[in-house]
């Protein structure tokens, strides 16, 4: 069994979209599953239990912020617990201590990450390292677009998410008006101005709870995303996105603007349905209106992955 030590979020966060996920992809594949709250001093206790004496597996996200993780690691460093750490960001961005970092980081069996580039970064303080994309969603795949109760693209924008963008909002709406498809943009920061907008966006302001944000995703034609190129000075694009692993199992067309994910289980090309948006133009219509054959990525995939992983193999 795997006991997760986890902060638990609010239901439309990242994390806990990623916790869920988790969740999801070891039951999937027959590994039970605990999880316990990193701000829970009940659930450290609980989770130490777990680990030391019924000798369950410990799966740590990193949360140096966090009173109980720290508590939490220095008892697993007392008594040489192994343990997998989950590293989302450098320690740069993770507001916290950096010896405890590193040290954490250092101690771990082994180091799940995100994405390659930040791979590269953590392999300086750990050699078992792996980079595990996040899972996704499952969709039907063969729904029938004739089927849809509308016809738009769906445009998912954070402000408060320094690596994303709306500045090419316009100019993929203005692509899409010979097309005669809308856009619609959930504007969960509410912060995006209306003010002078092409006819065909809808904005609807506000987060979507996990049930209205799966409602979306059936209910949309295609999807659009949109990140800043340069992310950070050392690591570049490090991060991997929740939303596009689930656009990518949904078999529909997606427009990128700014960098293409580096990890997808098919080439990210127009043949697959993932149009870069300087490309995206209306003689594209007929590859945009097509079944594409995608290969899906779940969150039993990951799992399935990070359980695989074995840092003595090669020893």
């Amino acid at each position: 069994m795997i006991t997760l030590f986890y902060p638990y979020l609010e239901a439309h966060s990242g994390a806990e979209s990623h916790r869920r996920g988790l969740i999801e992809g070891f039951t999937a594949i027959h590994t039970p599953v605990r999880s316990r709250n990193q701000f829970s001093r009940k659930d450290l206790v609980r989770f130490l239990f777990d680990v030391l004496v019924l000798r369950r597996h410990a799966y740590v996200r990193m949360n140096v912020g966090s009173h109980n993780f720290q508590l939490a690691l220095l008892v697993l460093h007392f008594f040489k617990a192994k343990y997998i750490l989950e590293v989302n960001a450098p320690f740069t961005e993770d507001n916290s201590d950096r010896t405890t970092y590193e040290m954490a980081v250092k101690k771990a069996y082994k180091v799940i990450c995100v994405s390659a580039v930040l791979a590269k970064y953590l392999s300086t303080l750990n050699p078992n390292v792996i980079a595990v994309a996040n899972g996704g969603k499952k969709f039907n795949r063969l729904e029938s677009r004739a089927n849809l109760k509308s016809h738009h693209f769906l445009f998912l924008h954070n402000s408060h998410w320094p690596w994303q963008t709306s500045a090419h909002l316009l100019t993929f709406a203005s692509k899409l008006v010979s097309m005669k498809i809308g856009l619609k943009v959930i504007d969960i920061a509410g912060t995006l101005n209306e003010t002078e907008l092409p006819e065909n966006i809808e904005i609807q302001k506000g987060a979507l709870s996990p049930l209205q944000y799966n409602e979306e995703v059936r209910n949309a034609f295609g999807f659009y995303l949109a990140y800043n190129w340069d992310q950070d000075e050392v690591l570049d694009f490090y991060l991997d996105s929740l939303k596009f692993r689930d656009f990518w199992n949904t078999n529909k067309p997606i427009v990128i603007s700014g960098p293409l994910m580096t990890w997808a289980p098919n080439d990210q090309s127009e043949e697959n349905g993932i149009f870069p948006l300087g490309a995206f133009e209306s003689g594209l219509l007929e590859s945009v209106k097509r079944q594409y054959k995608r290969q899906s990525y779940h969150w039993e995939d990951a799992c399935q992955r990070i359980l695989d992983f074995n840092p003595h193999a090669d020893v």
